[in-house]
């Protein structure tokens, strides 16, 4: 756009300002009447929407349509609109700006010579025009705003169209960088597609390329990424996508590594009316080369749901080298009116010299309603599996498992029948399963169904019934059961100090074997506050058996045991928490009946600071076996923590960890994380990361050093990337996905 432009740009980034500190231009608004069209303190229709007019020289009002010109500034919907003249109409909820066009909203930005607004599906249209694009906006997919602008550009909440666009994330009156294009489309929560486009850097440019696809994903980049591992070697990884029908994807990967040789591969992802999915095939051509293949695929039909993804992995020089895995599942889901059916399928296979497994399962499910109270449900599940070495007889195993459910509402109750069963095909060896329901009946009711509003507060019970046949795990014969289960749990809903809750459960099962076993068992929990962050709790837990069951589901140990805790806050900076525990079934043993003592406490001087420790001592060894400091401290924009872990029991420091962010040296900020071993004596990782500002831009080099584990080795990263999109670099994380340095000891 030329001057035009740049000052279209500073308008914009002033406006957008406006929005990040939530300013309004100030100022007393008035009101068009809606009846006489003049200005004054008249009420408008709460039908029609209201405006209110802050500054216009020239006005004039003839039913839902109005006129202002000479500088106005209108407020309507929740927009500051400035303009040299506009138009609109409130029954259309449309506004036409003029001239010099400023629309301010909560969230976004627009600025241009001639911009029509339409407020009632939020969609706009603007000649030689700009508008903020805000994190917001883009559902949290960006970290800066977006300037995106164009000879003409219009669109809503979920597209924004232009031709003649420019985009840039950065505000100065020259940006840094812009990437102009013949035209562009920026989708929230998914991507910025850009046709013909020109890559300028200082308004100087660099070259031309025909399509430009930047996804707004984290786990996305369209940046390339350049580094050292001791697996690949040097590489070079890169994206590059092509342009496709809309709606579509087409991304090509092309890598290079000194140790492995080339690597390529294409992602296509696409997108329809009745269906959506993803493919994706990588190759690198090492010696024995390594081949992926991936897909996820949705289908619909009518009301049905159709699904299907695959993986395939040949020598995955990563996870599985020397062996291939597959991978496939399937669903079609159906709905109906009163209830839905699901066909499932899977199936995995993983081979390597000397070994192979399969297994693969097919599934119906089907889930019905009767009036509104009855329901059923039932599974069906039929799986294979086998395995084998080389040279060795395969052992194969097949098995159908079956589980039905019905329940039905009464009055007072409700009834259901339940039946599981694991049925073996063909011949299998030992085969037993312990979980059969062959079937079993339930009743049960609870006291707000049984009982008035007020006595079910005061006994809030539950209660079940049922009567059934089950597998003995121990003699695999058939056992009937019957039972009765009576449950209690009342909560003091009081404001004093103290408070006492409790619970309470009684279980009596009798067996067609001529056995019988109840069980008791009784959870009252008191409480009382004595300050600010201050509370004693005593917890009482009782459970004992008493008789026999043949059935293993039944089977309880037995508790006697207290636990206490204690947390107070004797100062604003100081407080503290003591646990313990005292088992009576160890007094009557004359064993040592107190519990582990758990002490923390955490110091805060002030917000900036902050030390914790906790410790740990067992009565029974009479020694402390654990001790934990932690400290956090923060100055300005840099943060650092540390913890260490100290093992009393063999006089050693077990584990020390360090994290610092945001050390800023000039333009430079460092990122460091570091993870000592005390048993193993060594550093287990460190990891740095150097940061260089380039305003719009940050320059990233990472060095990750991994000395034990999976892939050990250190690795280098070198990244460009632009402030305003995410990226997820694996800094800070081990070689087994898991956080590096954590320093939180929780308690």
């Amino acid at each position: 756009m030329g001057h035009g432009q740049t000052l279209g740009l500073e308008a914009l980034t002033r406006a957008a300002e406006l929005v990040r500190q939530r300013e309004k231009p100030v100022g007393v608004p008035e009101k068009i009447d809606v009846e006489t069209g003049q200005l004054g303190p008249g009420s408008p229709d709460p039908v029609k929407q209201e405006l209110s007019i802050v500054r216009a020289p020239k006005n004039r009002r003839f039913g839902d349509r109005f006129e202002a010109s000479g500088g106005v500034h209108l407020i309507y919907r929740g927009y500051d609109l400035f303009a040299d003249s506009a138009r609109g109409d409130l029954g259309t909820e449309i506004v036409i700006l003029e001239g010099n066009v400023r629309a301010i909203g909560e969230e976004s930005v627009i600025v241009g010579d001639l911009v029509e607004i339409r407020f009632k599906d939020r969609t706009f249209s603007a000649l030689r025009g700009a508008t903020t694009a805000t994190p917001s906006l883009l559902g949290g997919r960006t970290l800066r705003d977006l300037f995106f602008s164009g000879e003409s550009i219009g669109g809503g909440e979920t597209r924004l169209d232009g031709t003649r666009t420019k985009l840039t994330s950065c505000e100065l009156p020259l940006p840094h960088y812009e990437l102009r294009a013949k035209s562009g489309t920026l989708i929230p929560n998914d991507r910025i597609l850009l046709r013909n486009v020109e890559f300028r850097l200082f308004d100087t440019r660099l070259f031309v390329v025909p399509f430009v696809d930047i996804p707004l994903d984290q786990r996305s980049s369209f940046t390339p990424e350049v580094g050292q591992s001791r697996d690949e070697g040097f590489f070079i990884k890169t994206r590059w996508s092509v342009p496709v029908r809309e709606g579509d994807r087409l991304t090509y990967l092309i890598d290079y590594f000194s140790k492995l040789g080339v690597g390529l591969g294409a992602e296509v992802g696409y997108q329809r009316r009745d269906m959506e999915g993803f493919a994706r095939v990588y190759g690198i051509s090492n010696t024995p080369s390594t081949f992926q293949f991936s897909n996820d695929h949705r289908q619909r039909w009518g009301t049905s749901t159709f699904q299907i993804a695959n993986t395939y992995e040949k020598n995955n020089y990563l996870t599985a080298p020397g062996s291939t895995q597959e991978r496939t599942t399937a669903s079609l889901q159906v709905p109906q009116r009163q209830g839905s059916t699901r066909l499932t399928y899977s199936r995995n296979t993983n081979t390597s010299t000397g070994f192979s497994f399969s297994q693969s399962s097919y599934g119906f499910n089907d889930q019905r309603r009767f009036g509104s109270k009855t329901q059923t449900s039932m599974d069906v599940l039929w799986s294979e599996s086998s395995s084998g070495s080389l040279g060795g007889e395969p052992i194969r195993r097949d098995q159908v498992d079956l589980k039905v459910r019905g329940q039905h509402e009464l009055d007072k109750a409700t009834a259901e029948i339940e039946y599981v069963r694991a049925i073996p095909v063909g011949e299998n060896l030992n085969f037993f399963s312990s979980s059969d329901r062959t079937p079993v009946f339930a009743l049960r009711s609870e006291a707000r169904r049984l009982l008035s509003r007020s006595a079910a507060d005061a006994f809030p019970f539950r209660a079940e019934v049922s009567v059934g046949e089950f597998a003995d795990g121990r003699t695999r014969d058939r056992v009937t059961r019957s039972a009765f289960d009576f449950r209690l749990d009342k909560s003091d809903r009081g404001t004093s100090r103290a408070r006492l809750d409790y619970g309470a459960r009684f279980r009596q099962g009798i067996y067609s074997d001529g056995t019988a076993l109840w069980t008791l068992n009784l959870t009252p929990r008191f409480s009382y506050r004595f300050g600010k962050d201050s509370t004693f709790n005593a917890r009482y837990t009782y459970l004992r058996s008493q008789g026999y069951t043949p059935l293993q589901v039944d089977q309880t140990g037995r508790t006697d045991l207290f636990s206490l805790d204690l947390t107070a806050r004797p100062s604003r900076a100081w407080s503290f928490a003591v646990q313990t525990g005292y088992d009576l079934r160890q007094a009557e043993r004359s064993v040592v009946p107190w519990q582990t003592v758990g002490i923390r406490t955490e110091w805060t001087p002030a917000e900036w600071f902050m030390l914790r420790s906790l410790a740990s001592y067992d009565p029974l060894r009479t020694a402390w076996t654990n001790v934990t400091l932690d400290a956090s401290w923060q100055a300005g924009a840099t943060f650092v923590t540390a913890s260490a872990r100290y093992d009393p029991i063999r006089h050693v420091w077990g584990n020390a960890n360090l994290y610092v962010d945001a050390l800023k040296t000039g333009r430079v900020k460092t990122t460091a994380v570091l993870a000592y071993n005390g048993f193993l004596k060594k550093v287990e990782s460190a990891q740095l990361q150097f940061t260089l500002d380039l305003h719009c831009w940050e320059a990233i080099l990472q060095v990750r050093d991994n000395q034990v584990g999976f892939r050990s080795g250190t690795e280098y990263a070198l990244f460009f990337r632009l402030k305003a999109l995410p990226y997820d670099s694996g800094f800070g994380i081990g070689q087994r996905g898991q956080a590096i340095g954590g320093t939180g000891i929780g308690f």
